[in-house]
């Protein structure tokens, strides 16, 4: 290849640290791993171009098909650290820049009280309450929470397609170090499905179930209410916890009480921050249950921060590695099933080749020996008429209408283009075949660079040079005449 791929993302990564000045030794030990898959990938891929270079001088005289190979093989790898550019140098670039931020990401479906609960994390006045209830929005928002970073997502609703939700998924979790999946109490099935998108990427979950029972306004009857049977709030949680626990336990494989799970009141909690009343507001507060939640994430940040910060660019670093081996991987199949392909092609190609000598033999041998054998029934009244004419010149009429050279060549003719349709419609037929087997690894590789040249290539060959070749080098019977002496003649 004229360029090598890893070189310069390598080279490009190691600028961009050195330059940014950003190795701590919290970092180390990721960068060093980064420097160890490269050279091994460097490695790798100068083997390959070694062996590259050994199939192109051991099959030269195919270059036009083994260019397709080679282009695809390239663009496969470019694929690979073009992923490496963005994902990697990128990414671990942004995480390690932020090592000192912790970052928590909130998710939840729209209306399910994620802007209500973020907005009483972070004391706000609920400029944001509302926004998302149209389920249109996609907006992003930070926020600033005991010196940490607070992400409140889009509602994961609003994702229309399952692939967008893992998009999602994949951005957001890449980007943080917790995540805070916040449900409703009255938990729907699609919950789960949306839960397990997000514990599939491997990052630490508090499941936050919160409660949605209205509150009324300060001084209201409502509210009073409200207060006086506050102890009965959460006793509809529990069954929902259950559930919860059973589907992290048998969906999952997680034991029960890893992954915790902690009901809130979420707009008492915002609205204890914004009465007048200090006595309401702790009244509020302590009901809200959202002095659970805060401690659990700063139990988390306290006890397993730094072991976060440092696990989340060695993520990218193993997703990056995991990522090369499983397309190296995959093109290795790729190619490996495309040889079979050709290899079956090959030995078809000899059977299509020797079904045509067949062929032409047997017509070759029914129209010539049928007409022979019409001039072998001729031969007698030929002779007597010869006999019986005296003019030497009429005698010399009669044998060049008995055996007339146009009369042959055109037979010879009819013969050869009766031939070729049949070689042609046996070579359109295995180029068909071929084609739809390249297109099979096409559709089942879903990467059709090569495959769309390959099978471009295979139907646009011009088959009259081939049958030409054919009728040349077949090795069954030939027509031959020289001036008025004509014969059939066996093997050329």
């Amino acid at each position: 290849m004229k360029q090598k791929f890893s070189e310069i993302t390598l080279r490009n990564y190691l600028n961009v640290v050195e330059n940014s000045e950003i190795l701590i030794p919290f970092t180390k030990l990721c960068h060093n791993e980064i420097v160890d898959i490269f050279n091994n990938i460097i490695k790798i891929e100068k083997n390959i171009n070694q062996d590259i270079e050994k199939i192109k001088n051991k099959f030269s005289t195919h270059n036009d098909i083994g260019e397709k190979i080679f282009y695809e093989f390239n663009f496969r790898l470019s694929e690979i650290f073009n992923f490496a550019g963005d994902k990697l140098i990128g990414s671990f670039q942004d995480k390690v820049k932020r090592i000192d931020n912790f970052t928590i990401c909130l998710f939840g479906r729209t209306k399910v009280g994620k802007s209500t609960t973020m907005e009483a994390l972070t004391k706000g006045k609920g400029g944001s309450i509302g926004i998302g209830k149209q389920n249109t929005t996609l907006e992003i928002k930070e926020y600033s929470w005991n010196n940490l970073k607070v992400i409140d997502t889009p509602g994961i609703d609003a994702m229309q397609e399952i692939d967008q939700l893992e998009n999602l998924a994949v951005s957001f979790a890449d980007k943080s170090d917790l995540i805070a999946f916040l449900m409703p109490h009255q938990i729907e099935e699609g919950d789960f499905n949306k839960f397990r998108l997000f514990y599939k990427q491997n990052k630490p979950i508090i499941i936050i179930l919160n409660i949605k029972e209205k509150i009324g306004k300060e001084g209201s009857r409502a509210m009073k209410m409200f207060i006086k049977n506050s102890d009965k709030i959460f006793e509809k949680t529990n069954d929902y916890e259950d559930r919860i626990n059973d589907f992290i336990f048998n969906a999952l494989k997680i034991e029960k009480g890893l992954v915790p799970i902690i009901p809130i009141h979420s707009n008492s909690a915002f609205i204890s921050n914004n009465v007048k009343d200090k006595d309401l507001s702790e009244k509020l507060y302590k009901i809200s249950n959202f002095e659970k939640f805060e401690n659990a994430l700063i139990k988390e940040v306290t006890n397993y921060g730094e072991l976060y910060r440092i696990k989340n660019p060695h993520e990218t670093v193993k997703l990056f590695s995991h990522k090369i081996k499983k397309e190296l991987e995959n093109f290795s199949n790729y190619l490996s099933e495309q040889q079979n392909v050709l290899h079956k092609n090959i030995i078809k190609f000899s059977q299509v080749k020797n079904k045509i000598k067949q062929s032409q033999f047997l017509i070759i041998q029914k129209k010539l020996n049928n007409f022979f054998d019409n001039k072998v029934r001729q031969t007698s009244s030929i002779i007597d008429e010869i006999f019986n004419t005296k003019k030497e010149e009429e005698r010399e009429l009669i044998l060049s209408n008995f055996m007339n050279e146009i009369e042959i060549k055109n037979k010879v003719e009819q013969l050869s283009i009766e031939i070729q349709k049949i070689i042609k419609k046996e070579i359109q037929d295995y180029f068909q075949n071929f084609s739809q087997d390249i297109n099979s690894l096409d559709l089942k590789y879903k990467n059709s660079n090569f495959n769309y040249s390959t099978g471009q290539k295979i139907n646009k060959i011009d088959t009259n040079n081939l049958e030409l070749n054919l009728i040349e080098g077949c090795n069954g019977r030939s027509i031959c005449w020289s001036n008025r002496n004509y014969f059939w003649c066996r093997d050329g």
